[in-house]
């Protein structure tokens, strides 16, 4: 699936800029972490991850053979060999949910490089330069997710999420690539 006109059943320019950033973000790092190993729960060789396509609510991929199902986050940075403070999240409610109920999916981040000269504001080498995150759902805790209120261009008000992740968080990620 190309990622650049399709995802899903979506067409990619009816997305929002952020949206279309997650889902080049999405698409990445299942290429990534199949060409690597497939799923790192797992680790079976059928272990093959997928999209979740439609709205599956704060989580993205998910193991063919497992069913471990993954969070992927993206966003762009001067840097990609280390992680950022901070990344923005989903909406606050499913996660707070599903953490309530004891259940925390692990944490894949997707870092692209900001530049000018390729799609969505990153630079033209950002299949490259781009590095793919992984942080284990044992490790994933609570205090990393931060609730904040945004009203959308329409005037709808969400409660969205700020990832903190602090220096100790940082040390805790696998780079995938």
């Amino acid at each position: 699936m190309n990622i650049d006109t399709i995802q899903g059943r979506k067409k990619m320019s009816s997305r929002t800029g952020i949206q279309k950033l997650g889902d080049r973000g999405e698409e990445f790092a299942l290429r990534e972490i199949n060409k690597a190993s497939g799923c790192l729960n797992c680790k079976h060789k059928r272990g093959k991850l997928k999209t979740l396509l439609g709205s599956f609510a704060a989580v993205d991929l998910v193991c063919e053979f497992c069913g471990q199902m993954y969070q992927v986050k993206t966003t762009k940075v001067e840097n990609t060999s280390m992680l950022p403070t901070s990344v923005r999240g989903a909406q606050y409610p499913p996660l707070k949910d599903r953490m309530d109920a004891g259940i925390f999916h692990p944490l894949v981040i997707v870092l692209f490089k900001k530049g000018k000269n390729g799609p969505d504001g990153l630079t033209r080498t950002w299949k490259k330069t781009g590095t793919v995150w992984y942080l284990s759902p044992d490790l994933v805790e609570r205090e990393m997710y931060y609730p904040y209120e945004t009203t959308l261009h329409t005037g709808r008000e969400l409660v969205m999420t700020t990832i903190n992740l602090s220096r100790q968080i940082r040390n805790k990620f696998i780079q995938i690539k």
